[in-house]
């Protein structure tokens, strides 16, 4: 089955995936899971466009995100500087 990788990259760090491996953790320093249980996980495998134009989505919304972020941080550190200026 041909697989877009960063269409996989998004569907296995989805809450959904990360949900269903958890059950099958074993180990409490280093949890690992068996290849029989991981291979018992439903993948919703799509034909080759739709994979590319949901990780293009995904990529679009990441960016967005990121970019806030940034924003916030900025903000942050302004406010963290004003806050040292009214201090001293």
């Amino acid at each position: 089955i041909p697989v877009q990788p960063k269409y996989l990259f998004h569907l296995l760090r989805g809450n959904s995936f990360v949900t269903r491996v958890v059950k099958y953790m074993k180990g409490d320093n280093s949890p690992s899971v068996k290849i029989s249980d991981f291979k018992k996980i439903p993948f919703p495998f799509l034909p080759m466009s739709e994979q590319e134009e949901i990780a293009r989505i995904f990529d679009e919304q990441l960016a967005r995100i990121e970019a806030a972020d940034s924003k916030v941080q900025e903000a942050l550190d302004q406010l963290n500087l004003l806050k040292e200026q009214l201090v001293s």
